[in-house]
């Protein structure tokens, strides 16, 4: 078995344990359960084939776990609401798949935040490189690494409790089809770099 799809299932507890020995999946989606407490440090060694997790709307707390940085084949990793605090890992950058060229084609199929909706992904999955942490409670400043993930075309931070500014080098993200920062506890002005960001389509900024 290479994928688990197990969404919108009432699933209670921890995240399973049993995924650890599991080491030829490339796409976890347990998305929409109630599935709690800390996300386990062991996903980065154990699943580093996956190429996408998704774990939105369930009810994990503590911090992201930097092993996450050790997925070298992540290209969708959603985590968005969910209780998660802590700051964002500045390991960020050593996900691979996001920060060099080059695509990982496979026949699966899930569902991603894309502008506000969830849409359905299967023979273009391959081609989505997101990060979505949205609705959680994550604090601190963005950290610079995250702008040397240069193949995302979508990134989303909203509805937290980040500070600080708005990173003066985002327009290295020139592939952004949108881009969400609000309602967090931003300040500054915005930076002249996201004109180089010709496919931005959505920008919200909204405090």
């Amino acid at each position: 078995m290479e994928s688990l799809h197990s969404f919108n299932n009432s699933l209670t507890g921890a995240f399973p344990s049993s995924l650890k020995n599991c080491r030829d999946f490339h796409l976890i989606d347990l998305r929409k359960n109630k599935l709690s407490g800390d996300l386990p440090t062991w996903i980065g060694g154990s699943l580093s084939r996956t190429i996408v997790v998704n774990l939105s709307s369930n009810e994990f707390n503590g911090k992201i776990p930097s092993s996450l940085c050790r997925l070298k084949k992540l290209q969708v990793l959603d985590l968005s609401g969910n209780n998660l605090s802590g700051t964002i890992p500045k390991c960020l950058n050593n996900l691979t798949a996001m920060a060099q060229n080059g695509t990982i084609y496979y026949n699966d199929r899930t569902w991603v935040q894309w502008k506000g909706k969830e849409a359905g992904y299967k023979e273009t999955l391959g081609l989505v490189k997101s990060i979505d942490f949205s609705d959680n409670k994550i604090t601190g400043e963005i950290p610079l690494e995250v702008t040397d993930l240069v193949e995302l075309v979508a990134l989303n931070l909203s509805r937290n409790n980040l500070i600080g500014s708005i990173l003066s080098t985002i327009g290295k993200l020139k592939l952004l089809d949108f881009l969400y920062l609000s309602q967090n506890q931003l300040n500054g002005g915005i930076p002249n770099s996201l004109a180089q960001i010709a496919r931005l389509s959505v920008l919200d900024l909204i405090n």
